[in-house]
């Protein structure tokens, strides 16, 4: 590593601490769990009976609602505060996950998509943390690191899937 990315990256590290740490080990695990499940997402509902038209339309509607609850979690994280919103909405995608879980049917899947989109308006508050607890000089360089750091678990994620997918399948 040469001097000049040392001690660039060293400048890094120092903000790597307090709210910042607490959210990339929390953005870690969840990027991880993610990356389990969400390849195997399509081929899930198609197991369970969905046509390729209604991933495609549960898919873009789970994004709708990811969209319009981004802008209605931004709203809420001003008026009741950052940290409620956080947790509150973090312990309700718990529930989310529950629903994927334990769905009989790709109907519920489906339910569960919109649903887990919806409780994910926490992170504008997270995003809005993680900016205040950063120099302004070093957003830049601190945003790209954590998320380098979020996504090094995930990389394993899509072949453990596969692997579980293969030997236990849907059933």
């Amino acid at each position: 590593m040469s001097l000049e990315a040392k001690s660039s990256f060293e400048g890094v590290l120092p903000f790597i601490k307090g709210n910042v740490a607490v959210i990339v080990a929390t953005l870690m695990i969840f990027r991880f769990s993610m990356s389990i499940s969400y390849y195997y997402l399509t081929m899930f509902l198609i197991e369970l009976g969905a046509t390729y038209e209604i991933v495609g339309i549960a898919n873009g509607v789970a994004l709708l609602v990811f969209s319009i609850s981004s802008v209605i979690g931004g709203y809420l994280a001003d008026t009741y505060g950052r940290y409620r919103v956080i947790i509150t909405f973090t312990y309700l995608s718990v529930f989310a996950s529950l629903i994927y879980a334990l769905a009989p049917s790709w109907h519920i899947v489906a339910l569960a998509m919109v649903i887990d989109n919806m409780v994910h308006l926490h992170m504008p508050a997270v995003q809005a943390i993680l900016a205040d607890s950063i120099p302004v000089e070093k957003r830049g360089l601190t945003f790209s690191s954590v998320e380098a750091f979020v996504s090094i678990p995930s990389i394993a994620g899509p072949a453990l899937s596969g692997f579980l997918y293969g030997t236990y399948g849907v059933d």
